[in-house]
C-alpha cells in the first residue's frame, strides 16, 4: 500500500474518488461514511483527491435536492471527472 501511495502523491492534480451511494446495500448514510473514511485517508496521506459522495451528500440532504436524482449529480459532477488526473 505505501508504493501505491508513493506514487500517487506525485500526481500533479486531483483524483476522482468514485464510490457506492445511490444503491450502497446498507443505504445512503452509511455509504457516505464510508467515502468519508476513505476520502480522510487519502488526504492525511498527501493525495488530492476529490469525493462527490463527501462534497455533495450534505448538499443534498439538508439543501432539499434528492440525492438520487443520478441525471442532476451526474451534470454536477461532469466537469470534475473530467478534470481529474485519475478515477
Amino acid at each position: 500500500m505505501d508504493s501505491l501511495l508513493s506514487v500517487l502523491q506525485k500526481v500533479n492534480g486531483f483524483y476522482y474518488l468514485a464510490s457506492p451511494y445511490t444503491r450502497h446495500k446498507d443505504g445512503l448514510e452509511v455509504a457516505f461514511l464510508e467515502a468519508a473514511k476513505a476520502t480522510a485517508y487519502l488526504v492525511k496521506n498527501g493525495i488530492c483527491v476529490y469525493s462527490p459522495i463527501v462534497h455533495t451528500h450534505p448538499l443534498a440532504i439538508h439543501g432539499g435536492i434528492d440525492p438520487t436524482d443520478c441525471q442532476f449529480w451526474l451534470d454536477y459532477d461532469k466537469p470534475m471527472m473530467r478534470a481529474a488526473c485519475g478515477l
